[in-house]
């Protein structure tokens, strides 16, 4: 099924004109539900036999291209799949070049499919969902929400007709009891001002006393915020619906750094810095990890250990994982779900810009402390850019606030 769904999409399809090749990124050809060894396998034998071939100018992302542009013709197989899927494949090329649009436009609203188009696309999905990228797949997801919001709305008006209610909204009084909820579930551990060595330059800052989650945000906590109004729901894909489907002890992710800023507001707290988050993971005398300077063990970390990969993601508290917990009592500072930070950077160079305010645009934002899928480095190497405006299913978030 991989090397089908390779050959075909190195076709261009003619659409009344004839079909020739093109050349595509690898990241292009494979699916999300891939398994990433058995598709590096799959391309590397194709490319053995020189059946397609792999290129790469002034150090850009390599592409693919067929061996050959007869292929097209010539080989009878590859005619029967290109007519099996000219159809599908032509709808969801133009539902990537939708949602690539949806997404290079700040994801606006006024871009996602309604009513028949959404329909239709969404079938595709059902029948096709392992050929679409994941922004593809969030593309639509977002389409389908705001139907349902829409249908929502539909009938929360003709509710308060007939009850004769001019309006219905979340009374304060409502709001308050979903916050008392959520600041319930977010137990904080408070470490003492003062300085502590930061970064590979070991470096002496001084910090105020702050107020930190013990764990990530997980489900729960978020609906509270999502009931009260005031946070939109996680932007999962059909296949990845922690949140939607009820498992509400799991940290929660898909969202952007503007709904985790969102969140944490609501509660009165913010997103640490990158420093900060540092300082809470490795303390005042600079450890590499948590728990100190010892090389990570597997049941201290949800993260690649050795030969040891973690299926998912594990709920907060999780049995087994306390001695990974910092000396303050703080759990899964690496692994498990990596965490925004307000710490603008630009993408590919480490390059401090102060502090983000949670609303203003900024072209990066770093995240720290690597997912269940990375391996484990320390605290003070686990950095990466992040795009602030794009959900991912391995970037949580947990929130801080300053205390006197």
């Amino acid at each position: 099924m991989i090397a089908r769904r390779i050959f075909v999409r190195l076709v261009q399809l003619g659409e009344g004109r004839q079909d020739i090749r093109r050349q595509q990124a690898v990241r292009a050809l494979q699916a999300p539900g891939d398994d990433p060894a058995l598709f590096a396998t799959t391309l590397q034998h194709l490319t053995d036999r020189r059946l397609v071939t792999i290129s790469s100018v002034d150090n850009e992302e390599p592409a693919v291209d067929l061996g050959h542009e007869a292929m097209i013709t010539h080989w009878s197989t590859l005619r029967d799949w290109i007519d099996e899927n000219r159809a599908s494949e032509t709808a969801g090329r133009r539902i990537e070049r939708d949602s690539d649009d949806w997404r290079r436009n700040g994801r606006d609203p006024g871009e996602l499919y309604r009513r028949r188009k959404l329909a239709d696309a969404l079938d595709l999905v059902r029948k096709h969902e392992y050929e679409l990228s994941q922004n593809a797949v969030r593309f639509l997801a977002a389409g389908r929400r705001r139907r349902l919001l829409e249908r929502l709305g539909l009938v929360m008006v003709a509710a308060a007709a007939l009850a004769g209610v001019a309006w219905l909204a979340i009374t304060p009084i409502q709001e308050a009891w979903l916050k008392h909820q959520a600041e319930a579930l977010s137990p904080a551990v408070r470490l003492a001002g003062g300085p502590a060595i930061l970064g590979p330059d070991d470096r002496r800052v001084t910090f105020p006393s702050l107020l930190v989650d013990r764990h990530k945000v997980f489900n729960q906590q978020y609906r509270y915020c999502v009931q009260a109004l005031r946070c939109p729901p996680p932007d999962e894909p059909y296949g990845d619906a922690n949140f939607a489907n009820g498992n509400r002890s799991l940290p929660v992710v898909w969202v952007t750094a503007y709904d985790a800023n969102d969140f944490c507001s609501w509660l009165g707290r913010r997103l640490p810095t990158a420093a900060e988050w540092e300082r809470i993971a490795r303390g005042t005398h600079g450890a590499r990890f948590p728990w100190g300077n010892a090389p990570p063990q597997p049941g201290q970390v949800n993260a690649v250990v050795g030969r040891y990969r973690p299926r998912g993601l594990v709920p907060v508290d999780a049995p087994g994982y306390q001695r990974g917990d910092s000396p303050d009592g703080i759990e899964q500072r690496i692994g498990d779900a990596a965490e925004w930070t307000a710490t603008p950077i630009i993408h590919g160079h480490i390059e401090w810009q102060g502090t983000w305010n949670g609303r203003d645009p900024v072209p990066g934002l770093a995240v720290i402390g690597d997912g269940w899928r990375d391996n484990v480095v320390s605290a003070d190497a686990s950095l990466t850019p992040g795009d602030p405006t794009v959900p991912e299913d391995e970037t949580g978030f947990r929130c801080v606030a300053t205390t006197q």
